[in-house]
Formats: C-alpha cells, sequence, structure tokens
C-alpha cells in the first residue's frame, strides 16, 4: 500500500529531528477578542504536537491549545483571548514536539489588537 503525503510536490519529507517551523502569523480580528493563527511546518513523517499559548504584556496567559499529532503542514485556527481589553499588547509562544521529548522548536510573535475608534 502506498502512502499518501499531503504536501507540496517536490517537497521532501524530513525525520523528525528535522521538522521545524517555517512560518507563524499572528493576526488580530477587528472585534479585538479573536486572533487568526497560521503555523507553516516543514513536511514531516512522524506527525508532530503543537503548543500554543498566548499571553499578555504582563505575561498572564490569556489563551491556550493544544495540536496533538497534526496531519496538516499548514495549521490555521482562530484563538479567543480571555477577558480581552479592547487594546493591547500580546505575544504568541508555538512549541514543536514529539511525545515527552522537550520542544525541539520554539516561535514567538508579537501582536497589538485594537478596536477602531
Amino acid at each position: 500500500m502506498s502512502e499518501i503525503f499531503f504536501f507540496d510536490e517536490g517537497a521532501e519529507p524530513r525525520e523528525r529531528s528535522a521538522v521545524r517551523m517555517e512560518q507563524v502569523v499572528a493576526q488580530p480580528y477587528p472585534d479585538g477578542q479573536r486572533v487568526r493563527i497560521k503555523v507553516v511546518l516543514t513536511p514531516f513523517f512522524e506527525k508532530p504536537n503543537l503548543v500554543l499559548t498566548i499571553t499578555n504584556s504582563t505575561g498572564q496567559q490569556m489563551a491556550t491549545a493544544d495540536i496533538l499529532e497534526t496531519m496538516l503542514h499548514v495549521n490555521e485556527l482562530t484563538m479567543h483571548l480571555r477577558s480581552a481589553e479592547s487594546s493591547g499588547d500580546y505575544a504568541l509562544r508555538v512549541d514543536l514536539y514529539y511525545g515527552a521529548e522537550p520542544a525541539q522548536d520554539t516561535r514567538t510573535v508579537e501582536f497589538t489588537t485594537g478596536i477602531p475608534e
């Protein structure tokens, strides 16, 4: 039985030790309460896990999400901010890991929310 890969033509899947994040984007919605997240991974053989955490400027956790054994190399989701202020500075941290091993790739992206007046 042949394997089916969900990657671009010509993209070589990598061994788990070589899997990395290629792109992380955090795009706040105009309402200041939600954030559109996009995480692009290198092609892979073994399905990795992701932990996404959004913190505010004081380091308080405002949202968290776990993606376990993703099958997609482009992951898109919307995260909702807990008790979001109408505007503020935030940071999205994404950790890529396998099983109980420590994170093998970590990215942090800063963004600002604001409701237009």
